[in-house]
Parts: structure tokens; C-alpha cells; sequence
């Protein structure tokens, strides 16, 4: 009796798995590898595509009889294969315009930055304003800011403004602070600071928010020819998915969704993205009834974003010890109670938020208003994510867990910062700077990204870090900087897959490599499954072999 149960039971099941065999022939199906599912540490052999979507995984035996007619079939040879990876954290509008004429002044000392726009200004073209990206204070000898006595050596008639990474600080030439009506008088800005000289007078540079005071000049807000900037947008598209990047969420904006949407009706696009808009703009987005969330496979709004605090590079970030040497917290730039009006806004309308707090402070803060919101409105679903982590405090672990927020972290930024964590805000707080195990402990959902075009797109960098805890470039420091605070490689692959997933509220289409999901798939060139075993991971050694988004090969090694 129990035998004949048991084939009874059996039976369905293989009538299942062999009618979709039959009604479904695959298009290519993957072999004899090293398969990261994704799903916890799980592996397998093969994986099987049809269409769009995945219709198997499990052992090259069975994937091998989905063999119908035409199908590719690949042997990968012990290669690993993982779900397309997501970058949580880029600015696909500003990376596409740099590509055009914009100065890019990325990973350049001031002495090449100041060669660079000699060059700039001996070039053709009048030039009414001079704008700048991406300069970073650290690449020069001493780590010092510069000042405006350095650009008034280039032109002292035309202005000149040049952002750092992440843009919420700017050096500028004595024109553009006369223009802007700075000077020894100018009150410091509320969330803002303008450096000054012993005799108060500005040094020229501005911090967070007293950027406004540029807000006379007219700061450049014209969009780029947008024929332009979709060829430079592709370009970038394309490096993406050589990377192994199949989706993205980015800023951009309203001008970056239009373009997508063109380039989509030329079925030229092959990277999934979903843009966050600026919170303050809440007002329009309801009038015009955009809704979180909508779009199609393609292009999706995403989040909210609230700027809390500066940078923690610049010693801007709001943190609760005094930065070492500066003698200062660093600026919440939004009080708590315009904080929580605009945050209400959001939950309450179920967008979901995404607040820029790289300081344990601004957590803190923004944790406090969720507890209130939470209790007035309940969860209502919401998945708040905190962007560009960087301190948190160990107390506040357990909240950020029962309050559902996502913790979106930049490993491979982390990693050039932590000589500099330990220098100004010593080794005691330096402990919980990225602090990566500790957050998984608690089951926290954490996402990579790359911050670029402040850094590089390349994941390896990123995975290196979470692994080894060191820097890939110098592979610093000799020992593993707070060891503890490593992950296995199978949960690293999860911050990259499953969890930005589960943030974009799309870990039903993505995220995973099983049946029903979308084929977005990374084959890389080597197996490096080892270390879910305890072996050595051979991440610096690991490059794309092929990327598939939506079951089309939009990436193929040479």
C-alpha cells in the first residue's frame, strides 16, 4: 500500500517535468558548471532558458532532456554562473554627461586638475561659467583642501566651480564667491559651511548646504542635447553589462526616464533600471499622479531620495563623536522635524524612502522618526532604505532589523576610506565603519553598490573587500581590517543579487536563479564556488565571460 502511495505521488510530478519538456524546448541551456543560485548558499549544475525566462535548475542530467529542436547548449566547464548583478547605488545621468563635454576631474591630485583646466581655458569656445566634477581632496599630497587663490591663477574673470564626489561640496574662484555675494560677512548657512581663513574671509570652498549661496549665479540646470547624451548613455549601458551588471537603480530624474524610454522603443536597451527622484519634488509627482514603483521590466521609479548629511570622506557626515582634529559632529542638513514632515509625506503615500546617512547621527535620527510613523501609520509594507552607509551604531542594529530598512553600503568606497576612518574618528568607532557582518548578524538586508561615477562600475572590487577586507588595488592592510566583519562569498553574491531585488520590490521577477524568473545571468570566466566550501576565492582573478539579460546574450568575452 505505502508503494503504490508512493508512486501515485511520484507520477503528477514526472508527467509535469516531462510535458513541459516536451511543450517547452529551451534555448539554451547551461551545463556542467558551478551554479550560485543565489538562494542561501545553494549550488548546482544547470541552468535552463526559455524565452525570457528560467524553466530549470538542477543537475546536468535533466537539464540536458530539455533538448528540443534548435537549442544552444553550453558547456561551462566548471565556470561559475550567477544571477545578473544589480548596482544599488549609481548616477546614470552625470556619468553619461561626463562622457560628453563635461571636465571630469576623477581620481586627479590638484596639480593635474589645475593643468587640466589651463588646457580647458586654451581650448576654442567662449566660456561664460567653468564647471568641474568629481575632484576629491584626498588624491593630493597632505590630504588639504585647496583654495580659491589656486583657480584665481586661471582666470580671475570667469567663474569657476568645481564639485567633489558626491556633490555637496564645491571649490570655487574669487569671481564666483564676488558673483554670489560671499564674503568675511556672509553668515554660515544652517546645515552648511563655508570654509574661511584666520581673518574669516572664505577660503573657497562650500559645504552641503551652503551650496545654495551658488544658487545666484545660476548654476548650470540646462539639460544635455539629448541625442548626445543617449549615445554616451548607451556607451555606459554597455560597460555595464560587460561588467555583469543587468540592473541598476540610479538618480537621474524625470530627463534620465525620458531617454531611457527612447532608447527602450529602439530595443537598444539591456540594463534594467530603476530611477529615484529628489524627495522635495513630492508635490509635482502627486499632481502629475506618478506613482512608486510603476513602469515596465525596464525602466521603474524607484525610491525617494532625503540628502540627511554630508560626506563622510569631506568629515561632513553627522556622527555622535567629534571628527579627530576637526572638533566638530558634522551637520544634520534637514532639522528632525522638517525630517519627519517630509518622510510622513513619503510613508504615508507609500513611497518608499531613500535617505542619503552615511553618519551613525543621521541613522539614529531617521530611525527615531520611523519608530513614530510606524506607530501612527503602521509598516504599510514599506522597505526605507538608508543610502551610502557607512556608521551605525551597535545599538541601533536591532532597530534598523525590526523596522524592515534596507542598508545600502558601497564595499569598494569602504575600502579606500579605512585608513581614514581610523585617523579621524579613531579605532574604537573605526570598529563599526562598514561593519558588514555585524548587519547580516541581524539579518539586515544589505545591498552593494558602486557609487559610480564617483568610482568604478566593476563589482570585483566590491566582492574583494567583503571578503578579504582589504583594498584590491594595493591589497591593504597586510592584516584584514576588522577580520570580523567578513562575509562568505555566497551572501556577498546576495547583496549584489537577491537583496537589491527584494529593495526594488522585484524579488518575485529577479534576484535568484530559479524556475519562473527572469534569465538575467552572469557566466563568468573561472569557478570560484570554492570558497562556499572554505577554499580561497580567486576573486582578483575573476573577469565576465558572458551576460545574459531577459534570456539574450548582451555580453560575450572575446
Amino acid at each position: 500500500m505505502k508503494k503504490t502511495n508512493k508512486f501515485l505521488f511520484l507520477f503528477p510530478l514526472f508527467f509535469y517535468f516531462a510535458f513541459t519538456m516536451l511543450l517547452f524546448p529551451s534555448d539554451l541551456i547551461l551545463f556542467n558548471g558551478k551554479v550560485i543560485t543565489a538562494k542561501g548558499a545553494q549550488v548546482t549544475e544547470a541552468v535552463v532558458i526559455k524565452g525570457k525566462k528560467i524553466v530549470f535548475t538542477g543537475t546536468t542530467e535533466k537539464a540536458l532532456k530539455y533538448k528540443k529542436g534548435p537549442t544552444e547548449i553550453f558547456d561551462l566547464k566548471g565556470k561559475t554562473v550567477t544571477p545578473g548583478f544589480h548596482d544599488s547605488d549609481t548616477n546614470f545621468k552625470l556619468g553619461s554627461e561626463l562622457f560628453g563635454n563635461k571636465l571630469n576631474l576623477y581620481g586627479l591630485s590638484k596639480k593635474e586638475i589645475i593643468k587640466k583646466l589651463r588646457q580647458y581655458f586654451d581650448s576654442p569656445g567662449k566660456k561664460s561659467i567653468v564647471y568641474g566634477y568629481l575632484f576629491d581632496h584626498l588624491n593630493s599630497k597632505g590630504e588639504k583642501w585647496p583654495s580659491k587663490h589656486d583657480l584665481d591663477k586661471i582666470s580671475g574673470s570667469i567663474p569657476i566651480i568645481v564639485y567633489r564626489t558626491g556633490g555637496r561640496s564645491a571649490w570655487v574662484n574669487s569671481k564666483v564667491l564676488k558673483t554670489a555675494g560671499i564674503s568675511r560677512f556672509t553668515p554660515d548657512v544652517k546645515g552648511g559651511e563655508i570654509f574661511r581663513f584666520p581673518d574669516r574671509s572664505p577660503t573657497g570652498i562650500l559645504m552641503n548646504n551652503a551650496l545654495s549661496l551658488l544658487d545666484k549665479l545660476n548654476p548650470e540646470a540646462n539639460d544635455p542635447d539629448p541625442e548626445t547624451f543617449r549615445k554616451n548613455l548607451l556607451k555606459n549601458v554597455k560597460i555595464a553589462n560587460s561588467l555583469g551588471i543587468t540592473s541598476v537603480t540610479t538618480s537621474g530624474g524625470s530627463y534620465l526616464i525620458e531617454q531611457l524610454k527612447a532608447l527602450q522603443k529602439e530595443k537598444k536597451l539591456t540594463l534594467r533600471f530603476f530611477v529615484s527622484l529628489p524627495a522635495k519634488n513630492i508635490g509635482s509627482y502627486m499632481i502629475k499622479k506618478l506613482a512608486f514603483n510603476s513602469g515596465n521590466d525596464y525602466i521603474r521609479t524607484g525610491f525617494l531620495k532625503i540628502t540627511a548629511d554630508g560626506s563622510f570622506s569631506s568629515q561632513s557626515a553627522a556622527i555622535f563623536s567629534k571628527y579627530i582634529g576637526k572638533n566638530n559632529y558634522g551637520p544634520l542638513l534637514l532639522n528632525r522635524y522638517e525630517l519627519l514632515e517630509l518622510t510622513e509625506v513619503l510613508h504615508r503615500n507609500k513611497w518608499q524612502a531613500g535617505i542619503h546617512a552615511e553618519g551613525n547621527r543621521s541613522v539614529f535620527t531617521f530611525l527615531n522618526i520611523l519608530e513614530k510613523l510606524y506607530k501612527r501609520y503602521g509598516a504599510r509594507g514599506s522597505r526605507h532604505r538608508i543610502e551610502n552607509s557607512k556608521l551605525v551604531l551597535g545599538s541601533d542594529l536591532k532597530r534598523i532589523s525590526k523596522l524592515s530598512v534596507v542598508l545600502s553600503i558601497r564595499p569598494a568606497e569602504c575600502s579606500g576610506e579605512f585608513h581614514l576612518a581610523e585617523k579621524t574618528l579613531g579605532e574604537r568607532t573605526a570598529s563599526s565603519f562598514s561593519a558588514i557582518a555585524s548587519l547580516k548578524d541581524k539579518n539586515i538586508p544589505v545591498i552593494f553598490g558602486s557609487g559610480w561615477p564617483e568610482n568604478t562600475m566593476d563589482p570585483i572590487p566590491g566582492l574583494y573587500f567583503a571578503l578579504k577586507r582589504k583594498n584590491i588595488k594595493n591589497r591593504e592592510p597586510v592584516e584584514e581590517w576588522f577580520a570580523e566583519e567578513k562575509i562568505p562569498l555566497h551572501e556577498a553574491i546576495r547583496s549584489y543579487t537577491f537583496w537589491p531585488a527584494y529593495a526594488t520590490y522585484s524579488e518575485k521577477r529577479a534576484g535568484t536563479i530559479e524556475a519562473g524568473k527572469s534569465a538575467d545571468i552572469i557566466i563568468f570566466n573561472s569557478d570560484i564556488s570554492g570558497s562556499l566550501k572554505g577554499k580561497k576565492p580567486s576573486i582578483t582573478d575573476l573577469s565576465v565571460f558572458r551576460t545574459i539579460v531577459g534570456g539574450k546574450t548582451v555580453f560575450k568575452s572575446r
